[in-house]
This record gives structure tokens, sequence and C-alpha cells, in this order.
């Protein structure tokens, strides 16, 4: 007769979890006690992988910042709130936002988004809204607010019509 197969210990799971993608450590108490794993099972889990250098908080929500501003084009808002949903510590998702998004860089970041949706066709079926459209999308990616104005002053200029920028912004 054979045995019941045992019930996979909490490591082995969180193994699992961590072959797909990075995790952070809240993610993993979380998913791991929603697979029936007590608190004390995961955190000796996790305690056990962070030994071993595959649970690092700071290493993950840097990746993951990084990630997210060069291939999603997301700004240092929308990071923010998306390290903070994933368990990243307020203190912790601060020094990544500076280190990820450098003031110096960020008008450069916002332009350059700025000029990626300008190519979309949705621009284009904007006709006279663009302005409204284009500051509406930045916003939306996290950009600071003066940063959107600027680059929605210089990417919506009256070559389109457009009226709903008001005055160019300079510098």
């Amino acid at each position: 007769m054979r045995q019941p197969l045992a019930r996979p210990v909490a490591y082995q799971i969180a193994c699992r979890f961590l072959a797909r993608r990075a995790h952070t450590e809240w993610e993993l108490t979380d998913r791991l006690t929603r697979r029936g794993c007590t608190a004390d099972e995961a955190a000796a889990a996790i305690d056990k992988l962070k030994r071993f250098g595959l649970v690092d908080d700071a290493a993950t929500a840097a990746l993951w910042a990084r990630a997210w501003r060069d291939r999603k084009r997301w700004g240092p808002m929308r990071v923010r709130a998306e390290l903070g949903r994933r368990g990243v510590g307020r203190l912790l998702a601060e020094s990544i936002l500076r280190e990820t998004f450098p003031p110096d860089d960020m008008q450069a970041l916002v332009e350059r988004t700025a000029a990626a949706l300008r190519r979309q066709p949705a621009f284009q079926r904007a006709g006279g809204r663009r302005a409204q459209w284009l500051a509406m999308q930045l916003a939306r990616r996290g950009f600071p607010h003066s940063a959107v104005r600027k680059a929605v002053s210089r990417h919506c200029s009256s070559e389109y019509g457009d009226d709903m920028i008001g005055q160019n912004v300079t510098e």
C-alpha cells in the first residue's frame, strides 16, 4: 500500500515561488501562509533563503524599480506605490527611488516617455486634446506634475493647434 505524500515544507514551496520570479520577504510570508504554512514555518524558510542570498528585499526592489522605469516607463510615484503594494518598507523604497530617479535626470526621462507616447496611434486620435491625453498618460505613469507640464508644453505646441496647454513653460 502506498504511503500518502508528505505535505511540502515551507522551504520547498518558497523555492518554487522564487523559481518563477523574485519575491520580497513580505510576499513570500503572505503566499506561504495562504498555502497553509504556519507563521513560524514561513519565517524559518525565509531565514534559510536569506542566508543563501535568495531573498534580499533591497536588491529585489532596486531591480524592480529599474525595470519598471526602463521597460514600462513608470515614474517615481507609480514605482513607490507598486513597491509599497509588494511589501517594501517606506524607508527602503525612498532610498531606492533616490538612486533610480536622480533629480537631474527626471526631465530627460519624462521627455523620452513623452516622445514614445507621441508615436502611439492614440496620440493622433486625440485630435485637439493631445496635450490633455499626453498629460494624463504621463501622470498615470507617476511623473511629477512640474516635469509633466514642461514635457507637454514642449511636445504639444501650436503645431497641433492644441489650446489645452496655456502658455509654454520655460526652463
